[in-house]
């Protein structure tokens, strides 16, 4: 997680999938979200859509999504879709 949040993408997805070669269930999410934070960083869509900002008002915008991945590889990583990803971020940063 940490190499994810200082932009070593690499690293951080290369982790997580040896994570999850290991049977660590909860990297799944963490290799979609350095996988998206990786094509945000270089300007590109999301794969997955785990990459989004929360804005003053406490809406969540996402980065552009692919909207070629299909919802089973999604499902694959444990993404869930984007109306409940905004859902749990909303109730995040309100407890903030």
């Amino acid at each position: 997680m940490i190499f994810h949040h200082i932009g070593d993408i690499k690293i951080a997805t290369s982790l997580a999938n040896k994570s999850i070669d290991m049977g660590y269930e909860k990297a799944r999410w963490l290799y979609a979200a350095t996988v998206d934070r990786g094509l945000v960083m270089k300007g590109r869509k999301q794969k997955y859509g785990t990459q989004f900002k929360v804005l003053k008002d406490g809406s969540v915008k996402f980065y552009p999504i692919n909207k070629r991945t299909p919802e089973s590889e999604k499902k694959k990583y444990n993404v869930p879709p984007p109306e409940e990803i905004a859902r749990r971020s909303k109730r995040f940063w309100r407890n903030k």
